[in-house]
């Protein structure tokens, strides 16, 4: 099943660039797979996202456990 999301724009950055205050937002958001084709292999991840936790009462185990994700084509 998919579902409409809103445009990500994304730029590279090395990870040492990463600030302190970011580990606050980063608790209460998913750590989302990126790929590049539907087959969900290391093989075809392109990244990973954080996305925010709507209110923040679900826990991102939750969509983990589903097998959530983003798929970077339109097929």
């Amino acid at each position: 099943m998919a579902y409409p999301l809103n445009i990500l724009h994304v730029s590279a950055a090395s990870t040492s660039s990463r600030r302190g205050p970011d580990a606050e937002r980063r608790e209460n958001a998913y750590n989302c797979p990126v790929y590049k084709y539907p087959m969900r292999t290391d093989k075809y991840l392109i990244f990973r996202v954080q996305l925010p936790i709507v209110g923040g009462v679900v826990d991102a185990q939750k969509w983990k456990t589903r097998g959530v994700c983003l798929l970077a084509s339109v097929d």
